[in-house]
């Protein structure tokens, strides 16, 4: 967007100061309704922002540091609650990464939102539509507001369900299967830091094939929501090898997600 005095300069001086400042609040208007209207995605965001910052300081002046957006793009991954204290009181956040690899667009959003993506079962791999948005252009970041939703347009088909495609050393994986064991959480001293950290052990089938799965941290604690014959979905976790056999672990940068729905995905009733 053009100083105040490009836009003078532009008229060869045939308009007032006040005049340009009307030109440009328009200018503002009409870019703001046509990235409100346009259907975006995590790579334009990218591209926006990016154009943002490059512009001289004299002009981000006069630009909006925000505008109101709706995004279509797929669901690269969703992170764990994080619980914030202030002034004694506790607010619950969530970030979720929009796009692809290498090209994604981080949103914060709050209890709200957060509860309503579990709630619904949104998981990775999930093409969505979010609507009435805030993105941050210096940031390059999506921010929610109260009126925010998001609806999802085509689930995910993410998620291996054959055990036997596992191989140890697998990263960043999604596992879908059925617990048939699960063990009571326990606490242990962490290594990384001072204090103790959550632990527990489950058994998983894909109606075939078991694994034994390594809970750590935020995924530990949500063992506490499971019981046998529940299917979830595990997203972001390891394979990894141990004591000869196939194993996936989880922790606090994995999520876990409750949905018997899945054992349609297994093949099981």
């Amino acid at each position: 967007m053009p100083a105040v005095n490009d836009v003078v300069d532009k008229f060869a001086g045939m308009i007032t100061h006040e005049q340009a400042q009307d030109i440009i609040k328009n200018m503002k208007e009409r870019k703001n309704v046509a990235a409100k209207r346009q259907e975006l995605n995590a790579f334009s965001l990218i591209k926006l922002s990016e154009e943002w910052s490059k512009m001289p300081q004299g002009s981000k002046i006069n630009e909006p540091r925000q505008i109101d957006v709706e995004i279509k793009d797929v669901i690269y991954r969703i992170f764990n609650p994080s619980v914030k204290k202030f002034n004694l009181r506790e607010s619950i956040t969530r970030s979720i990464a929009i796009g692809e690899y290498n090209n994604t667009v981080k949103m914060t959003m709050g209890e709200k939102l957060s509860d309503i993506i579990d709630a619904s079962s949104v998981e990775r791999g999930d093409t969505v539509m979010i609507k009435n948005a805030k993105f941050d252009m210096p940031s390059g970041e999506i921010r929610s507001v109260p009126s925010t939703f998001i609806n999802r347009l085509q689930p995910s088909s993410t998620g291996i369900t054959d055990f036997s495609k596992l191989t140890a050393g697998m990263r960043n994986a999604d596992v879908i299967g059925v617990i048939t064991e699960i063990d009571s959480i326990r606490y242990v001293n962490s290594f990384k830091s001072n204090g103790q950290i959550a632990s527990s052990r489950m058994m998983l089938s894909d109606g075939i094939n078991a694994i034994g799965v390594s809970c750590w941290g935020a995924s530990a604690l949500y063992t506490a929501e499971l019981s046998t014959n529940d299917a979830i979905k595990i997203e972001f976790c390891n394979i990894i090898a141990r004591n000869g056999r196939i194993e996936a672990y989880a922790d606090n940068l994995s999520r876990m997600l409750k949905n018997n729905a899945f054992k349609r995905k297994l093949g099981i009733k």
